[in-house]
């Protein structure tokens, strides 16, 4: 009896030590020993492309890149000052996209930026609630117009984003009990909200990815950077939740995905301020199955990184800009996440 009792007993925490483990539907046993052999970024981070970008300012921080078929968008932050620059897609420089002010094409504080067309593109101006757009003609960035969107609520902070031909609106804090995700319509107001948040952010973290179907979203963080809801939420882009994916990281920096459309690749805060200190890094499937987790450097020479980009979109990059030349020339390193599972896209992407 004894002895049954400790054979149950065991079992029992067999199968909850278990629990984690990636389900058998999901990714193969070849699959799994793939991504167990990942020791670093190096072993996952593809290089795709590297582009020499012409008169990079060689002070400040980039902290984000948009990239289509005819332009290079970078957002750089220098003494508090917000700055969208443009190039083409070989690297010639194209211009300032507006500059500090509050006058009609300025803005104060970047909120997020994406492309509306091949050779145009919008800026959210958080602070003024303003969406600026902008076109590249004749070798030069031009003002447009002026949209207000309509979020009546303060926010701390807030992140634009495209996905297909519908914009979002992704708020950070504000009010407790507002609705985190906005969908804009045509005219860039305030069509639906999804996502109403049971906490306040404290801090200014709106984390999201995009998968071809799904926006996938945080909860609220705590001032310790944590996450108050161990919870990523998944939602269809009409805003209907999905699922929610319990996980027991709640210092969650960026959600990225691979090539393979089978893992998610996620960000520790731990470290992800000092690029000399190895960072954390956790994979699990798309149904939040952890499969295994490492440390690793960036892939560049922290000291020779101006900037770094994850896009945050299914089947997209993450970007690594270098430190300029005296002519103001610098490298934008570009990857994909892939562990070698299968060809670009998987079941859910092409």
């Amino acid at each position: 009896m004894k002895t049954r009792l400790l054979l149950t007993v065991g079992i029992f925490f067999l199968l909850i030590s278990c629990r984690g483990s990636v389900p058998s539907d999901i990714l193969t046993r070849n699959e799994i020993a793939l991504i167990r052999r990942v020791g670093s970024l190096e072993d996952i981070y593809v290089q795709k492309e590297i582009i020499l970008l012409q008169k990079v300012p060689d002070k400040g921080y980039f902290s984000d890149f948009k990239i289509n078929e005819n332009l290079i968008l970078g957002l750089r932050y220098y003494r508090g000052e917000h700055q969208v620059i443009a190039w083409d897609r070989e690297g010639s420089y194209l211009g300032q996209a507006g500059q500090a002010g509050k006058a009609p094409g300025e803005y104060i504080s970047v909120g997020g930026f994406d492309f509306t067309g091949p050779d145009s593109f919008i800026i959210y101006d958080r602070v003024r609630d303003f969406i600026n757009s902008y076109r590249v003609e004749k070798g030069g960035v031009v003002f447009v117009d002026q949209a207000a969107p309509g979020l009546a609520e303060q926010t701390y902070m807030d992140t634009l984003f495209r996905v297909d031909s519908a914009l979002y609106l992704l708020s950070c804090s504000g009010p407790e009990g507002m609705h985190t995700l906005f969908r804009l319509d045509e005219k860039m107001q305030i069509a639906y909200r999804f996502h109403k948040r049971r906490h306040s952010s404290l801090i200014a973290n709106p984390t999201y990815a995009v998968s071809k179907n799904e926006i996938y979203v945080l909860g609220a963080f705590d001032d310790r950077l944590k996450m108050l809801e161990p919870f990523i939420y998944v939602y269809s882009l009409q805003g209907k939740l999905l699922r929610k994916i319990r996980t027991k990281y709640r210092d969650i920096f960026d959600v990225n995905f691979d090539r393979s459309g089978k893992f998610m690749l996620l960000t520790s805060m731990k470290n992800i301020f000092d690029l000399s200190k190895s960072d954390e890094y956790r994979i699990l499937d798309r149904d939040g199955h952890e499969i295994h987790t490492f440390t690793s450097l960036p892939p560049l020479d922290p000291v020779t990184i101006l900037g770094i980009s994850r896009t945050c979109l299914d089947y997209e990059n993450v970007m690594y800009l270098t430190r300029p030349d005296e002519a103001g020339r610098a490298k934008l390193y570009i990857y994909d996440i892939d562990a070698g599972l299968e060809p670009e896209g998987g079941d859910d992407g092409e």
